[in-house]
């Protein structure tokens, strides 16, 4: 019964033992692969405020511009819009995903969703989060 048990226990270890050497050395053949390429050539042309009923004092306001591609591949972006007041703090932000930008590129912003007028926002803060598209090889 003994050796029975110290049988399993040997055979766990063993096993334990290889599956960790297997994830070292899994880990260790990923060193040395070549990054791919920068998505940092991203741009958000000048952004506009215009209101969806023609009266900026009345609700609702949406932000109008374009974005620029100027990686070498294709990516989505994502650009997260904030309004701020005029003490600068802000009011709301709004998401606006920009997908399948080929590279070189341009394409129009219209990004609705904020539910006060224009004239309640002083500025707008953009952030721009960029994901590279990778295709199947052929």
């Amino acid at each position: 019964m003994l050796r029975f048990d110290l049988f399993h226990m040997q055979t766990r270890l063993l096993t334990l033992a290889a599956a960790s050497f297997l994830v070292v050395l899994s880990l260790a053949a990923c060193r040395g692969l070549p990054a791919g390429p920068s998505l940092s050539n991203v741009t958000v042309g000048s952004l506009t405020l215009e209101s969806t009923l023609g009266n900026p004092g009345l609700c609702c306001c949406r932000v109008v511009g374009t974005v620029a591609n100027d990686n070498d591949v294709s990516i989505h972006a994502t650009l997260k819009i904030d309004a701020l007041d005029d003490r600068g703090e802000s009011m709301a932000r709004i998401l606006h995903v920009v997908p399948d930008l080929e590279p070189h590129s341009s394409r129009a912003i219209d990004a609705h969703g904020f539910i006060f007028p224009c004239a309640a926002i002083s500025q707008l803060k953009t952030e721009v989060d960029v994901k590279g598209i990778t295709y199947p090889p052929l």
